[in-house]
């Protein structure tokens, strides 16, 4: 990556990251009209996007940064939750997957994975994906046919797209371009395990 767009997509993270996306959104703009087919600059105006609920858009900016070669897990967990907005389960449930290939630790997954299927009732797999959410962590119910349409929205809004990919995303490129050190690794750690930082939890 060059230096000045490096530098302007080190800008807009930061400010994306502090809730200021009108001010991230140029900059990711500036970033793409010089390198188009950043992966990362791609992924995160995707995200402004669907937090603008802009879903075509959105959509659009996913695609590109697939079609890039773009392969990290949280813009598969990011167009899995925007099918699952839009209702086009199949699709929710093909991101998932491939998500989980890479990534099966992280169990708003399976639990979402799961959601997806359920919508498609395809109910024996749900129970056995929601099994495996429920080995990775505490608090899905015990009876996962159990739950209804508000839980599932409740859900959605706590651990699906684009919220934990892209507090995921954010910290994991800081840290894989050096921008942040070894003190971020807790907090991608907890976010793995589908819970929030103490900082986001005291919001």
């Amino acid at each position: 990556m060059h230096n000045e767009p490096f530098a302007l997509l080190q800008q807009a993270v930061a400010l994306h990251q502090r809730g200021e996306r009108r001010r991230a959104i140029p900059l990711y703009e500036q970033v793409l009209a010089q390198e188009p087919d950043n992966g990362w600059a791609l992924f995160f105006r995707g995200v402004a996007a669907e937090e603008e609920e802009l879903f075509d858009a959105a959509g659009g900016y996913y695609a590109r940064a697939a079609a890039s070669g773009f392969g990290e897990p949280e813009l598969l967990i990011a167009r899995g939750g925007l099918a699952m907005k839009q209702g086009q389960w199949t699709e929710a449930v093909g991101h998932y997957e491939a998500a989980l290939r890479i990534a099966p630790e992280i169990a708003a997954l399976w639990h979402n994975l799961g959601l997806a299927l359920k919508r498609l009732d395809r109910l024996s797999e749900a129970r056995m994906v929601w099994a495996e959410s429920m080995r990775l962590r505490r608090g899905c119910p015990a009876d996962p046919s159990a739950i209804l349409d508000a839980d599932e929205r409740r859900a959605l809004r706590r651990a699906n797209g684009p919220k934990l990919a892209h507090d995921l995303a954010q910290l994991r490129w800081l840290r894989a371009e050096r921008v942040a050190g070894p003190e971020v690794e807790p907090a991608i750690a907890a976010l793995v395990r589908d819970r929030r930082p103490a900082a986001a939890a005291a919001s």
